[in-house]
């Protein structure tokens, strides 16, 4: 299975980036692997890998080797995971989470699509702008479609779009927790008792946001 690198790649160039430049496409055969890197003005350096077989431990190994080849200061680098799935589930997350929560040697973010998503994103493309505007395009504002699903998980995931979020009208919060639930093994009583667990770790202790974060993640690998 052919990875998308090269797609992705076109697909954020479409938006306003930090200043900076890319390097060239290097492609990897022996292990089916391929990279780039955007290097900002500033020092920052934002390694891009795709692999084949869409082995995230592997692109991980890859990345720390190439990282380590060039002499990049781990805490100016990022690595960007280009992470293509037949179906995006329960499991999809949980490898996800197990990458970007390893904050060792550097950052990382795992773009995570499906070819659905990339089949719809192509197709429109040619008929979207990628500035501000974009957030009042009618497929971007549609939540549950593929191209809008695409685009924002891309402009989260990839730190170098320099692009911001504007305000947008949302539908109530109960019309999105029914559509979620629609597709979700997830109950309401579920989600209540992480909305009471989340409120008291906040409440009665001192824990800043990202430990309240990582103890929710615990708890839920726990179960």
């Amino acid at each position: 299975m052919k990875n998308n690198l090269l797609e992705i790649r076109d697909a954020v160039q479409k938006f306003e980036l930090h200043n900076g430049y890319w390097e060239e496409i290097v492609r990897d055969e022996k292990m089916g692997i391929s990279y780039t890197e955007f290097k900002q003005d500033n020092g920052k350096n934002h390694i891009f890998i795709a692999m084949d077989e869409n082995n995230l431990e592997n692109m991980l190994t890859y990345a720390e080797k190439r990282s380590r080849e060039n002499n990049n200061k781990p805490q100016d680098t990022y690595a960007i995971f280009i992470f293509k799935v037949r179906e995006i589930n329960e499991d999809t997350y949980k490898e996800v989470i197990a990458i970007e929560e390893n904050e060792f040697i550097f950052k990382k973010y795992v773009f995570f699509y499906t070819d659905s998503e990339l089949s719809s994103y192509c197709t429109a493309e040619n008929e979207m702008s990628f500035d501000e505007s974009i957030w009042g395009d009618r497929r971007i504002k549609d939540f549950t479609s593929l191209i809008s699903k695409f685009v924002l998980r891309l402009v989260i995931k990839t730190p170098i779009i320099k692009l911001n979020f504007s305000p947008k009208e949302l539908d109530s919060y109960n019309k999105i927790l029914n559509d979620e639930l629609a597709t979700s093994k997830a109950t309401l009583e579920k989600i209540n008792e992480l909305d009471i667990f989340i409120e008291n770790q906040l409440k009665d202790s001192n824990m800043n946001v990202e430990k309240v974060a990582e103890s929710l993640l615990n708890s839920l690998l726990e179960e």
